[in-house]
């Protein structure tokens, strides 16, 4: 039995009492009208054989306004829950009592929260068997939450979250959720690891992603065996079709990255995935989220990384920390000469420079960046005056645009090519 009782109470105070009884708790809610409040007072409570610890009255403001009713309920409850020191979990609900609108009222209100509804019907009726229980003949009937039925309104809320890669809201929703379904737990579970999975990845915790992608994956192999939903099979196949390109991001970064690589793992990667992907993180953000300044700011990031990691994939050169050795001779005095750290010592050279290397060095790559470079210097122009670099002027729209279309043609890949990240369509009616 659940520590707290909420009921609503009509003009017959028999089957109020009796549910109590049957329930017993420790704390009672008596939701009441204003015509009903007296005979709560003066019929229920007295003729209980168990008297709660704590009882309290929520006073409907109309008993034929469901708004205004359930409007009531949703403020009293947390507050007098808290109170208490209880939660939605130790709260049962008996709708029996009181108008039907302070019955829908109560489902309403608190479908979402609880797990335990009742009511109190009964094996012999007056008026042909038409009208109200006779006293003595009440029959107390549990109820399954309909959360599980309505769960479709979650799944909606869910996919516009997830599609506007809001991925923690919409991993909020799938655990409360999968919580208060529990015929949908395993669906709402693996749509919350994939949330989790997407967050972690688009926020460049590769290998966290991977782990919860992988138990997304999981999940979904099964669900997708045993539904014939088209959605849930297509949305499994772009999850499966995910792993493969974030496991290379992985093996890249553990490559390129980590301060410790793997022996001889250089000469098998090239960083292009994890490049790649960060055109595509930046898509997201000027495409779906329309933040210009987020979206630029990762593709300088991305066309600085294509010359660090070409310069160290192709050449074994680290941008960072170069010797005068590595330089070609017509450009060795000038890195030299401007580059060099005077605390450390260190040759340590720029997006600009790192360009320039390249086409010193014949790489078709600095070549391509030499080409661009006047409308490049423009845009980065903008990019520095930034309020995410050194200025104060929001990028727009149009130079995202042509700072994407020249990273791309740096890269060599059509945008309708780039890798996207799974898209929920489940629609109206998807469980």
């Amino acid at each position: 039995m659940k520590k707290a009782l909420l009921v609503s109470v009509g003009g017959s105070p028999a089957p109020v009492i009796f549910t109590i009884n049957a329930q017993q708790p420790e704390f009672l809610f008596l939701f009441v009208s204003r015509g009903s409040a007296a005979s709560a007072r003066e019929d229920v409570i007295p003729a209980l054989l168990h008297k709660p610890s704590i009882y309290e009255f929520i006073l409907t403001p109309d008993e034929q306004d469901i708004e205004q009713s359930v409007g009531i309920l949703l403020t009293e409850i947390p507050k007098k829950l808290a109170l208490w020191g209880l939660s939605y979990r130790d709260l049962a609900v008996d709708y029996t009592g009181g108008t039907k609108t302070m019955s829908a009222a109560l489902v309403l209100a608190l479908s979402r929260d609880v797990d335990a509804f009742s009511y109190v019907g009964g094996t012999v009726r007056d008026k042909n068997n038409l009208g109200v229980v006779v006293d003595g003949n009440e029959l107390r009937l549990s109820m399954k939450n309909p959360w599980n039925e309505l769960a479709i309104q979650s799944l909606n809320d869910i996919q516009i979250l997830f599609n506007a890669c809001l991925f923690t809201s919409a991993a909020k929703v799938a655990d409360a959720a999968r919580e208060k379904s529990p015929l949908r737990k395993q669906l709402f579970e693996g749509i919350f690891h994939a949330s989790n999975a997407c967050n972690n990845w688009d926020s460049f915790k590769y290998v966290r992603a991977l782990s919860d992608l992988k138990r997304c994956e999981s999940q979904f192999r099964q669900i997708a065996a045993e539904t014939d939903k088209k959605w849930i099979t297509l949305f499994y196949k772009q999850i499966q079709a995910s792993l493969p390109l974030l496991e290379k991001i992985c093996i890249e970064q553990d490559a390129l990255i980590k301060s410790s690589p793997k022996a001889g793992m250089s000469s098998k990667v090239d960083g292009m995935a994890m490049i790649t992907d960060l055109l595509v993180n930046a898509i997201r953000r000027g495409e779906i989220e329309y933040k210009y300044d987020d979206a630029v700011a990762r593709l300088y990031s991305a066309i600085e990384k294509m010359a660090k990691m070409k310069l160290k994939v192709a050449y074994g050169i680290d941008n960072s920390d170069l010797t005068a050795e590595q330089i070609p001779e017509e450009l060795r005095q000038e890195l030299l000469t401007e580059c060099t750290n005077g605390r450390e010592g260190k040759i340590q050279i720029p997006l600009h420079k790192s360009y320039q290397l390249l086409h010193a060095l014949g790489d078709p790559l600095g070549a391509a960046y030499t080409a661009a470079s006047a409308e490049l210097g423009k845009i980065l122009t903008i990019r520095n005056m930034s309020l995410l670099a050194h200025g104060y002027e929001p990028v727009k729209q149009e130079t995202f645009t042509k700072m994407l279309a020249i990273a791309l043609d740096f890269i060599g890949i059509k945008k309708e090519n780039l890798p996207t990240f799974p898209q929920l369509e489940c629609g109206f009616g998807g469980l």
